[in-house]
């Protein structure tokens, strides 16, 4: 897993970064800290116990990579393509995403707890175990995905489509619902408690 140690920066509980001795936001070259960030990125396939929280990454391809306990909390995702990965016990919470590609990934046991996700696609995607827990999800799409006992708790979903899903065990209880589709999908099997649903 990640580093857990915090940045040794006086008063800063952050974690700290890429193994720096600090936070990104204390490094002493933040700029040339996110171009060696990005260059990781973009020439490594396995990325592996990296704590890269608060970075932004924006018109990046880190497609058919595998991501195993990461760190990326807080961070800013923009038109990043991400199709094809790997992603399992890593830790997206408290982050935006844009425009982001996440097409025929294998998601297990991610975080993205309290994102903020907009204009996205998980499509025909391997999405079990994860934690959604209050997103704010906008005109993203789900369609064609196992969602198999994945969480989306206490969320806002507006304009979003589960078309073709298995929703076995999968949870939006005490969620806002707008304009958001279910075709096809085993809503029978899903936990849909509290629901606040709205056109």
């Amino acid at each position: 897993m990640f580093d857990v140690q915090v940045c040794n920066h006086e008063e800063c509980s952050r974690l700290r970064v890429f193994n720096r001795l600090t936070c990104f936001e204390h490094s002493e070259n933040a700029e040339e800290l996110q171009k060696q960030i990005e260059k990781y990125l973009s020439e490594n396939t396995k990325l592996m116990g990296l704590s890269l929280s608060r970075i932004r990454l924006k018109d990046m391809d880190l497609s058919n990579k595998e991501i195993w306990g990461c760190n990326f909390a807080s961070s800013y995702f923009e038109n990043v393509d991400f199709s094809g990965c790997t992603i399992i016990y890593s830790y997206f919470d408290f982050s935006q995403f844009r425009k982001c590609n996440l097409e025929n990934t294998n998601l297990r046991n991610a975080v993205y707890a309290g994102s903020k996700i907009i204009d996205s696609s998980f499509n025909s995607s391997e999405i079990t175990i994860c934690n959604f827990l209050g997103t704010h999800c906008v005109n993203t799409s789900f369609n064609d995905c196992d969602l198999y006992a994945t969480r989306f708790i206490n969320s806002k979903l507006e304009d979003l489509q589960f078309v073709d899903c298995n929703l076995k065990r999968t949870h939006f209880s005490n969620s806002e619902l707008k304009n958001t589709q279910f075709k096809y999908s085993n809503v029978e099997e899903a936990y849909f408690e509290g629901v606040i649903e709205s056109k």
